[in-house]
């Protein structure tokens, strides 16, 4: 026997090698498009199996018929490796987004006798040609996504780790991400209201502290981690390992066996009802309590062994119900319909969890099932909870509904009696800032003063004192009062006099609000105000102002000469459009880090917008000298940035104005700059421009149209009207041709001959071909796809000699 395992062994290695050298060929090809959302094709791929990490296929001829060796290349750990074989050719004329979808076992088919939890079975994709699919973050399955050019047929491989997938579908990309969106949707909403039924069970406690309350608690929020941990957001709360996610899957599960079972002994008081069966209930309810510690050791046998006490305790539960009900057990005829549905649920998860019923909607289906329990539970428990007549009358009386609003806005009591030097703060306040409890009681007028913030004491002295002294009214005041930990919060004191003898106030009393979010949110209006939140920087209204101080600074002193230098980033718009928005204002902050090298300690450096940055330059030492200084900025910005794993080059065009007593405000000097960074731009980028006198012809109205040109472009005024072109010939529709219009906030619509010859000589010409070109191909695609898929249907596009 030793001797016929040991030839069967080599054969079957023999012929693993056999099949890693041999090739192999995807002979069904998948034509896309195809109608159909999603496809399975499991049955459709190609299963390669080797001893050996590499192998090699042939992959699906081409449109040509020629076929190209792929060679496959494992990184799973062996001994023996598998590939997913398919092919998929694109015969329309338009490229296409796919992603393959394998899902994982969650609580559906994983078993009940030692359950299989999920794990990632495609680890790898590749692609013969072109790129290899992009790996999909999802969290319940495995998913490639890849795109196909037109009458392109790509070979696909994937490497699965493990037995084969259960599952394969090719998904549409449109219908994918729709379709994730609304299951993202369904699992938040299912979490949102699990996890409200969960604090609403764990606040009845407060109003009856019976065990009940506790037990249905545990069994709700077991129930909403349940949830976390099907729906996989588990990894998004807490970074775990996928081992100790399954350990905590195991002890979730135990937990709600044990919790249900509790449940059950406290609410119809069986010890009290049945005897016989309550403290064997309690041998069970202490073993389900050791399976939780078991769960981490044994993770698979415990919670195959919760999952069975959960469908056994279920319907014993439903038995014990039922017969205390015909006893006439108020709490047990209460009880019916919970317990109902739990045992009709119980026996649908034993169903799924061994797979007898297999359909798309089981695993949602129960996921909304075990939220329905959560919700019967809670009504369950609520009627037990007030049935007694705990809500007593009084609280509807006036001061119990004032005592209520007054708990609701979380603020607390401010009393002050002046005749008697006595003063009170309700006990609220004192977790909030950190400080034992009791201390404000014992502390007194002095303690209270010594948390106020030293600044705020002789005003808030003096508004009390106000107000003893008018003997009436209302009054209010601001304070800090400091925490434990050394800081302060802001409180706000809303308080109304009560008369007393002689005409004044015997005692002021009210209420303590904390407004430090409202006080840091003005604070935080106020910085922006004259802050650009992005850089830091001064924004252009500050830059302003200290430019008229710098000026009449400079009037005064001869000796003090004066630069404004503006600096503006070339083609930084098809940067931010290219890399993303997040890029471009990494960019913006390392270009602003480089400006501020060559500011001194009265020089000014702010962000005017965008992508243009201002320079107060105080030149009055002789060392500083301005075209050597711009001609640094200019260097120091066209040093590569670098991104990995790429390098980042930007270029800046400077225009630069000196102050000249003949200029009238600040507004001049700054527009003469931007006329030099105009002239500069003008001259090709990348250039400095100082101002001469010459230059103000007619370059501010051009300033001025080519800054609204360029926010007309941001703010997507630029429109795009088509003429259509007809063929003489047949009288058909052609195709049409594009033409540019500019929906102008203040002159309306402007034709191509108004705004064109500015565009082509600042340049602009080539971000609104680009932008017109990008419009007139997304309609065409939209026109070609709607109303024309078989007949060819062309756009024409002018375009400027500079593109």
């Amino acid at each position: 026997m030793p001797a016929l395992r040991a030839l069967v062994g080599t054969i079957f290695v023999c012929l693993l090698m056999v099949s890693a050298g041999t090739s192999a060929y995807a002979r069904d090809i998948i034509n896309a498009p195809f109608d159909p959302i999603n496809i399975d094709i499991l049955q459709i791929t190609e299963r390669i199996q080797s001893g050996s990490a590499e192998a090699e296929i042939e992959s699906a001829p081409d449109v040509s018929g020629a076929v190209s060796t792929m060679r496959l290349r494992a990184i799973s750990q062996g001994p023996s490796y598998r590939w997913m074989v398919f092919s998929i050719r694109n015969s329309s004329p338009i490229p296409l987004e796919y992603v393959i979808v394998s899902n994982r076992k969650n609580f559906v088919g994983s078993g009940v006798v030692w359950p299989e939890f999920g794990t990632r079975m495609l680890v790898d994709a590749q692609a013969s040609p072109g790129l290899p699919p992009s790996s999909e973050n999802l969290r319940t399955a495995d998913a490639y996504s890849f795109r196909i050019e037109p009458n392109q047929t790509i070979t696909y491989a994937l490497e699965v780790a493990g037995p084969w997938p259960g599952n394969l579908s090719l998904w549409q990309r449109d219908s994918f991400d729709q379709q994730r969106q609304q299951v993202s949707f369904f699992h938040g909403l299912l979490l949102g209201i699990s996890t409200l039924v969960s604090i609403y069970i764990s606040s009845l406690f407060i109003i009856r502290r019976k065990l009940v309350f506790p037990a249905a608690s545990l069994f709700s929020w077991c129930s909403t981690a349940f949830l976390t941990i099907e729906f996989g957001y588990l990894p998004v709360l807490i970074d775990v390992p996928l081992t100790l996610e399954f350990k905590i899957r195991a002890i979730v599960e135990a937990l709600m066996a044990f919790s249900l079972f509790a449940c059950l002994y406290t609410f119809v008081e069986l010890r009290k009802r049945m005897p016989m069966l309550g403290y064997p209930m309690l041998l069970v309810i202490a073993g389900a309590a050791a399976l939780v510690g078991y769960a981490y050791t044994e993770p698979a046998i415990a919670a195959g062994i919760a999952r069975m006490l959960l469908l056994v305790g279920s319907l014993a539960g439903m038995a014990i119900v039922l017969t205390l009900s015909r006893r006439g057990a108020i709490r047990a005829q209460v009880a019916v319909s919970a317990w109902l549905l739990i045992s009709v649920w119980s026996i649908l998860a034993a169903l799924g969890a061994t797979g007898l019923v297999e359909h798309d909607m089981i695993g949602p289906g129960l996921a909304a099932g075990l939220v329905l329990v959560n919700l019967m539970i809670a009504f369950t428990v609520t009627q037990y909870a007030f049935d007694a007549g705990v809500i007593s009358s009084r609280f509807f009386e006036d001061s119990g509904r004032r005592a209520l609003a007054l708990a609701g806005s979380e603020q607390c009591v401010w009393d002050w009696r002046e005749d008697e030097g006595w003063l009170y703060v309700g006990p609220e306040l004192e977790p909030t800032l950190g400080i034992k409890r009791g201390s404000l009681a014992t502390a007194g007028l002095k303690g209270w003063l010594e948390l106020m913030h030293p600044g705020d004491r002789p005003a808030y002295v003096a508004a009390v004192e106000a107000a003893i002294q008018r003997g009436k009214g209302t009054f209010s005041q601001e304070f800090r009062l400091r925490r434990k930990d050394g800081t302060y919060r802001w409180y706000q004191l809303r308080a109304r006099a009560i008369p007393g003898e002689q005409g004044r106030a015997g005692r002021c009393i009210g209420t303590l609000a904390d407004i430090t979010t409202l006080k840091r949110s003005e604070e935080r209006m106020l910085y922006d105000a004259v802050q650009d939140r992005l850089t830091g920087l001064p924004n252009r209204a500050l830059f302003m102002d200290r430019l008229d101080r710098n000026m009449r600074r400079s009037q005064a002193d001869d000796s003090v000469k004066l630069f404004v230098t503006v600096v503006d980033i070339d083609r930084f718009k098809n940067v931010n459009d290219g890399l993303g928005h997040s890029i471009g204002d990494s960019l913006l902050l390392t270009m602003a880090r480089r400006l501020q090298q060559f500011i001194g300690p009265e020089d000014t450096l702010a962000r005017l917008s965008g992508d243009q940055f201002g320079l107060i330059i105080n030149a009055a030492r002789p060392e500083r000298k301005m075209h050597e200084l711009t001609e640094q900025m200019r260097q120091s910005i066209a040093r590569p940035v670098e991104l990995n794993p790429r390098e980042v080059f930007l270029t800046a065009s400077i225009g630069v104005s000196e102050y000249l007593r003949d200029v009238l405000g600040a507004a001049d000097v700054l527009k003469d700059a931007e006329i030099a960074l105009y002239e500069a731009k003008r001259r090709g980028k990348n250039k400095i421009e100082f101002f001469r006198p010459t230059m103000r012809d007619d370059r501010s109205k051009l300033i001025e149209i080519e800054s609204d040109l360029r926010r007309a472009l941001d703010r997507y005024e630029i429109e795009v009207a088509y003429k259509p072109i007809y063929n003489i010939a047949t009288d058909n529709l052609a195709g049409f041709e594009a033409l540019v219009r500019w929906r102008h906030k203040k002159h309306g619509l402007l034709g191509p001959d108004e705004f064109i010859g500015v565009a082509e000589e600042t340049g602009i010409i080539v971000d609104l071909g680009r932008y017109v070109m990008g419009e007139a191909a997304r309609q065409l695609g939209i026109w070609q796809r709607v109303l024309r898929p078989s007949d060819p249907v062309f756009v024409s596009v002018n375009l400027s000699y500079r593109q």
